[in-house]
């Protein structure tokens, strides 16, 4: 059965689908509060923790169950489908490659930041329930809010107090940094969103939040989530064009977009180097601000040793790769962490050709819901999971990055209401549309 809304006093509640969506979102503020809480009880490390983070962890999964009786059984079938392929394909990783156990076993790195019910997989579950775009649009809306403040408030604000961040080197050990790796990239789901709903209501206070985020990543984050933005806007700009407008209106828009970049690029060493003066007159540096004045933005910062590295692992590897995690051995002795930093290459080294078919599909898919959705809706909800996730190219694993995860949902759900025949099509316009005899008689008459 179909889940419905609850009314209370002729107010209409969230439904069950949005309920659920919530208690998942909101897993990073409560494990956040269970770890603290643990730690400040002596509970640093052991089973009475594990246990406990696993149980509050686990609160969004027992409720969908408690309650999946009253959810259409269509919705999650495909993401227990696709659950139960992954147990199979590391169940025989492991089997075929025993040495992949250490790095499934690793605390913060293994099945904890894969399987447990907290992790980025199950945004595709949670995501997939819901039906109705600009719902989620506007739920998502308030979630970003909370979690900007969230960031400033337990990230951002004791590193600003401490002096410093902490993180690990490519030994693993300890270190303390002027920025953060992944402060940048968490802050950069609410700073999107900020700039859409600016985009879309034109209110300055979305403008004021948006321009805090990315102040906060140029000062505080690291260079790779600047790039998400650009291409955010990039993406939003193709979705304008892509509207109701005739094909003269959007070959004016497009050759006006593509005169103002090549401006901006002909006297961009101008505007940057009177921005960062500007900047450096009030005192204020960082290290993307200092790698900007030295020209050395572009550095890759030893990722290239890292792809390098994968890319012989995939030539010397079979056809069906080394198996999930399977480019784990290969990059640990060069840096902690163990990931390719680069959501194709690992594909590729993990589940070789099977993993190519993935990367295909995945690009397919992007193309399809950027160029070819013709509901603005569904098309801006995934462009804001895809710009966020294009942090995959540069950093990070696919197993980490809920917003994949997210993108990955929404493309499905709009093609499977697609096939329904339930997904609103854009009206046509007035312009567009032929002038019939029927059409005719219901014009207004001049007097």
């Amino acid at each position: 059965m179909k889940d419905t809304k609850l009314k209370l006093g002729g107010r209409e509640k969230l439904d069950l689908s949005t309920k659920l969506l919530y208690l998942w979102l909101c897993e990073l503020f409560a494990m956040t509060v269970a770890r603290f809480t643990l730690s400040r009880m002596g509970f640093n490390e052991g089973y009475v923790r594990s246990v406990t983070l696993f149980l509050v962890a686990s609160v969004p999964m027992i409720i969908f169950f408690i309650n999946m009786h009253r959810l259409d059984s269509k919705k999650y079938i495909p993401f227990f489908v696709m659950y139960f392929f992954i147990i199979i394909a590391i169940l025989l990783s492991i089997l075929l490659n025993p040495d992949l156990w250490y790095y499934f076993d690793r605390k913060n790195y293994g099945f904890d930041r894969i399987l447990q019910p907290n992790c980025a997989l199950y945004a595709f579950l949670f995501f997939s329930l819901q039906d109705d775009p600009e719902k989620l649009l506007k739920h998502l809306s308030i979630y970003a809010f909370f979690d900007f403040v969230f960031l400033i408030f337990v990230e951002l604000m004791p590193a600003l107090s401490r002096g410093y961040w902490i993180d690990i080197d490519p030994k693993g050990r300890e270190i303390h940094l002027a920025y953060s790796l992944s402060f940048g990239y968490m802050i950069m789901f609410p700073t999107v969103v900020f700039i859409y709903l600016f985009i879309k209501k034109k209110k300055l206070y979305f403008l004021a939040l948006a321009i805090g985020g990315l102040w906060c990543v140029l000062t505080q984050g690291n260079r790779g989530a600047l790039i998400i933005p650009i291409v955010f806007i990039g993406l939003m700009l193709i979705s304008y064009m892509i509207g109701k407008d005739s094909v003269s209106k959007k070959t004016l828009k497009i050759a006006s977009i593509f005169i103002s970049m090549g401006i901006v690029w002909m006297y961009s060493q101008t505007l940057l180097d009177q921005a960062l003066k500007l900047v450096k007159k009030y005192g204020i540096s960082s290290r993307n601000i200092e790698m900007l004045i030295s020209g050395n933005m572009s550095n890759d910062n030893g990722r290239e040793v890292i792809w390098n590295t994968v890319i012989n692992a995939i030539n010397n590897g079979g056809p069906f790769g080394y198996g999930v995690l399977g480019d784990r051995p290969f990059v640990s002795p060069i840096h902690y962490v163990g990931y390719s930093h680069n959501l194709f290459l690992e594909m590729t080294v993990s589940l070789g050709i099977i993993g190519m078919a993935i990367c295909v599909y995945i690009v397919l898919d992007a193309v399809r819901m950027i160029f070819l959705c013709k509901v603005t809706a569904w098309r801006e909800l995934y462009i804001i999971f895809f710009s966020v996730s294009f942090q995959l190219m540069l950093s990070m694993s696919f197993w980490y990055v809920w917003e994949f995860w997210a993108a990955a949902a929404i493309a499905f759900k709009y093609k499977s209401l697609k096939k329904k025949g339930a997904v609103e099509q854009p009206e046509q316009t007035t312009a567009a549309r032929p002038v019939t005899p029927a059409v005719m008689k219901r014009m207004p008459r001049r007097a």
